[in-house]
């Protein structure tokens, strides 16, 4: 018997897979062994996932599932979304409102968006993730799962707010000074609320108005302004249960004139690179709030950055808001809430941005110069 014909008796046929170039015999379809193969091959697939997330610096074995695995694609797709929203224009700020907030442009509100990745790399070190120096958070400070309670001061767009709720967390909230903001935040929830894993508030609101941020554990705030970084500090520093305090700064000077940093610190995390879409570059500076430097602050930033007095009252304090609409039956009040705002928005007369700016030169004339 020639040789070829021996070989094609002792090996199995093979047969041309789906895949270019590849091929598969036919013992390989013998009962169960298909299953076996797809099952061996998930093993693997799960146990270089894990290999790849601890070489990057997170520990996640507290979660049933990885939240960091679809991060970047969640915040990329929220991210695409809001992008088709217009987003209404905020009014320039009056004399007085800058003089309060230490403003010195014509408009002060710093509304830029940061990049996905940029956030992204936020929460891996919310999660215990190093940074360039290898400095981590303690566990004790991390990010826990039906426990944590994100805040973003400021929240503009609402999108931090956003990115945050794909994780299990115990709920993800903000508020803002500016009403159109809070306006551009209820359209976006609109379009992405379907797409959220925790409870989601956004609301109008001043920091400086406000007594404690209970039962906040996470704060998320970009500083810009000088009093903005010293009501943000004392407003975290009053807060017992805020324990970590992210704050996007362009430097550190006033982060170490109100006592949030000082040279002998070592247990603070450091991110570089925090980016716009504009290309504009930022620093994340990740705090952990000990007892310690909860007194350092409150004694750098002195009475005058406690709220201001009978500002707000019991029946609507933060604390309310926060507990009303992220409760298990709070999403349906939220959503009705939110609704009701865009429908009482839309059946208001539009203000021409020229009549705006007229009414608010006519109110800088008439506030007194000091």
């Amino acid at each position: 018997m020639p040789p070829s014909k021996t070989l094609d008796v002792l090996t199995p046929p093979k047969r041309r897979s789906t895949r270019r170039g590849s091929y598969i015999s036919e013992s390989e379809n013998a009962p169960g062994k298909k299953e076996s193969i797809a099952r061996k091959a998930k093993i693997e697939e799960k146990d270089e996932s894990k290999v790849l997330e601890k070489r990057k610096g997170n520990d996640l074995s507290t979660t049933n599932e990885d939240p960091l695995c679809t991060l970047a694609k969640h915040m990329s797709k929220i991210n695409r979304i809001l992008n088709k929203i217009h987003e209404h224009v905020s009014p320039k700020f009056t004399a007085s409102e800058r003089k309060k907030y230490g403003i010195t442009e014509e408009y002060g509100g710093i509304t830029g968006t940061l990049r996905p990745k940029s956030i992204e790399r936020v929460a891996r070190a919310l999660l215990g993730a190093a940074d360039d120096k290898g400095r981590a958070l303690s566990k004790e400070f991390w990010l826990r799962d039906n426990e944590s309670v994100f805040c973003d001061i400021g929240s503009g767009t609402g999108r931090p707010v956003f990115y945050f709720a794909h994780m299990r967390l115990r709920a993800c909230v903000g508020f803002d000074i500016d009403p159109a903001q809070v306006m551009n935040s209820f359209h976006g929830y609109q379009k992405v609320k379907d797409s959220l894993r925790c409870p989601v508030a956004l609301f109008k609101g001043d920091s400086t108005k406000i007594d404690s941020l209970a039962p906040v554990t996470h704060a998320f705030a970009f500083l810009g302004y000088s009093s903005i970084v010293k009501f943000t500090s004392a407003l975290v520093a009053r807060s017992p249960s805020v324990r970590v305090l992210v704050a996007i700064v362009l430097h550190d000077a006033e982060l170490r004139e109100n006592g949030l940093l000082h040279d002998d610190d070592d247990d603070i995390v450091r991110l570089k690179g925090i980016q716009m879409p504009g290309g504009n570059s930022y620093r994340a500076v990740v705090i952990p709030l000990t007892t310690s430097r909860k007194k350092r602050v409150a004694a750098c930033t002195g009475k005058k950055c406690r709220r201001v007095k009978g500002a707000a009252s019991d029946k609507n304090s933060f604390t309310e808001k926060v507990l009303k609409y992220t409760s298990p039956k709070g999403k349906a009040a939220f959503d009705a809430f939110v609704a009701e705002s865009i429908q009482k928005q839309a059946s208001a007369p539009r203000a021409s941005r020229s009549r705006r700016a007229a009414s608010n030169n006519a109110k800088e004339e008439k506030a007194p110069e000091r």
